[in-house]
């Protein structure tokens, strides 16, 4: 709360920030720890590799306080990770100067270190493709998120009129859609509004999803109060004020 500047901090925002922690935790260490093991002789590089999934495995459930995560909580959060880190590669890398081509080898690069690759030739196109969209999904995500927050926290919120709210929602949108859109160029995929509500969709579904598999894991978990907060967070990734039962559902 005192590195954020603020009050008070809900239990869903302080999980995410945790699992963020853990999923910054697996990137770090895989990256050095593969490093290492692309060394190691062709009869011990299966154990490195095993190795370096086991520390990494445990240092992110040890950032989330936890004395183990589920293997496929793992793989999830190294996936994402690794999402994250193709997206933020690229555009970083095209505003050094470099080439798409050059840009797109040294992110699959980084996405073969986090997953624990013998080399970028092991990763998949297609699947490297759904790695820079999912980073998109997520910056979509956090955008919205931060954006809305920012405004119900502007003071007389509560006394706006609907219009006014609606103002500011569209605002919120506009501003993710101009970071996505600008974003997605930089890696060569050109993207209108009705591919960012696709993108904005699928970026609260991943949210929906891991809200409710965080909230669901904790002792005595209510399916209906999971679902309450997985529906608050879920509304703020798309923008919208309100959304039915259907909808969510």
């Amino acid at each position: 709360e005192a590195a954020l500047g603020v009050e008070g901090m809900g239990d869903a925002e302080f999980e995410e920030l945790e699992e963020e922690a853990a999923r910054d935790e697996i990137g770090e260490y895989m990256r050095d720890c593969v490093k290492e093991a692309r060394k190691a002789t062709t009869s011990d590089k299966a154990t490195k590799y095993e190795d370096c999934n086991t520390k990494a495995r445990e240092l992110a459930a040890h950032a989330q306080g936890k004395e183990e995560i589920a293997p496929a909580e793992y793989e999830r959060m190294k996936r994402e990770k690794a999402a994250k880190d193709a997206l933020t590669t690229i555009r970083d890398c095209l505003k050094g100067g470099k080439t798409s081509t050059q840009c797109r080898d040294k992110a699959k690069e980084e996405v073969a270190l986090v997953t624990g690759k013998e080399g970028d030739d092991e990763v998949d196109s297609t699947e490297f493709e759904t790695l820079v969209r999912k980073g998109a999904e997520d910056e979509s995500r956090k955008v919205m998120q931060s954006c809305i927050k920012a405004a119900k926290g502007e003071s007389g919120w509560s006394d706006k009129s609907q219009p006014a709210r609606d103002t500011k929602y569209r605002e919120c949108n506009t501003k993710a859609f101009n970071i996505i859109k600008v974003a997605l160029e930089e890696t060569d995929k050109e993207v209108d509004k009705a591919d960012f509500e696709r993108i904005k969709k699928d970026g609260a579904k991943n949210t929906l999803r891991d809200s409710m598999s965080r909230c669901m894991q904790k002792s005595g978990a209510s399916g209906a109060n999971c679902k309450a907060e997985a529906k608050k967070e879920a509304k703020a990734a798309l923008g919208v004020e309100d959304m039915g039962d259907a909808e969510f559902e």
